[in-house]
């Protein structure tokens, strides 16, 4: 998930340029398919200082890198505050271009909350990582004006495939409290009428 904050990193370092071929090159492949070789280039250039840089404008408490990609610290409540927050940290001429990267995850990649919060008609931004014994994803979810960060890290998992549907089960409880919090609320305001 901190190749989602190498792209907010980049995209605010270009506030008022347009990307570069370079960084376009890189970005898609960084976000779309997590491509490690394409993070570790983005890394070379933002840094650890760059990273705290967006987790600081993202109100993070407890990010901390520690001098490599893929080992900063990371806690579940600060990814959803990242991913709430996404479309501010974005700079407006390129915060199309961040949300279209981070909804065109490719096919095999998209497991997890994408495929329950589709089922449910919510839009998905969303990021994942993983490797031996943790599987984690963040999402921003939108439907109807709604807007939802859910951010579940796992670790201990016995496979990938294990934590893929850890994290599906998680999603689809918490999406379903919402859903049960929509007829709800509709029950409420029927009665109003």
């Amino acid at each position: 998930m901190t190749k989602a904050m190498l792209m907010v990193a980049v995209l605010r370092g270009a506030a008022s340029r347009p990307l570069t071929r370079r960084e376009q090159q890189l970005l898609g492949p960084m976000v779309t398919r997590s491509s490690n070789k394409a993070g570790r280039e983005v890394y070379k250039h933002v840094g650890d200082l760059g990273l705290s840089a967006v987790a600081s404008a993202a109100r993070m408490r407890h990010f901390l890198p520690v001098g490599a990609l893929f080992e900063a610290r990371i806690t579940a409540a600060d990814q959803a505050r990242f991913f709430l927050r996404i479309d501010r940290l974005v700079p407006k001429r390129h915060r199309d271009y961040a949300r279209a990267l981070l909804a065109g995850i490719i096919g095999p990649q998209r497991w997890g909350i994408a495929p329950v919060a589709a089922r449910r008609h919510f839009t998905a931004f969303f990021k994942a990582g993983w490797r031996k014994g943790l599987v984690h994803q963040a999402a921003l979810l939108e439907r109807g004006g709604r807007r939802i960060a859910l951010a579940v890290l796992t670790s201990g998992e016995p496979t990938v495939a294990y934590g893929r549907v850890t994290l599906a089960g998680i999603a689809a409880r918490i999406l379903d409290q919402e859903g049960d919090r929509d007829d709800r609320d509709a029950h409420q305001s029927e009665q109003q009428l």
